[in-house]
C-alpha cells in the first residue's frame, strides 16, 4: 500500500550526506565496534601479562598483517569515538553549533581520528 509517487526504495548511497551526519553515523559504528572488541582486547591483555609464554604468543599474533589491520581499525574506532564524543559534548554546551562551523568541526574530527590512528599504528606496529 504505497501512495502514488512515493519512493518505494531509497538508495542511501546516492544521498549527499552532510559531514555532521557522517560523523554521527561513524560515532555509532565506532561505539558498536568498541563494544564487541573490548572482550577480545581484555583477553589479549590478560594473556600477555600472565606469563612470558603468553606474552610471546600475543607478540607473535600481532605480527600477522590481518591482526595489524584489525588493530588499526580498533585504534581508529577508539580515537574516532573519543574525538566525536568530545565534539558532541561541545555541541551540547552550544559551542560550535552554527551549521558551517559544525560541518567543519565534523570534518576535522574525522580527519584527526584517521590521522592519529595512522600515526599510532605506525609507532606501535612497525
Amino acid at each position: 500500500m504505497t501512495r502514488k509517487g512515493s519512493p518505494v526504495h531509497l538508495d542511501l548511497l546516492h544521498f549527499k550526506w552532510p559531514w555532521a551526519a557522517i560523523a554521527s553515523g561513524l560515532h555509532r559504528i565506532s561505539g558498536i565496534l568498541l563494544f564487541f572488541l573490548l572482550p577480545i582486547s581484555i583477553y589479549l591483555f590478560s594473556l600477555s601479562v600472565r606469563d612470558p609464554h603468553g606474552f610471546m604468543l600475543v607478540h607473535e599474533t600481532f605480527q600477522n598483517p590481518l591482526v595489524k589491520i584489525a588493530v588499526f581499525i580498533t585504534m581508529w574506532a577508539l580515537l574516532h569515538h573519543l574525538i566525536s564524543g568530545l565534539r558532541f559534548l561541545l555541541l551540547d554546551a552550544d559551542i560550535g553549533i552554527a551549521a558551517g562551523i559544525a560541518q567543519n568541526v565534523a570534518r576535522v574530527s574525522m580527519l584527526a581520528a584517521a590521522a592519529l590512528a595512522l600515526v599510532w599504528s605506525w609507532v606501535l606496529l612497525p
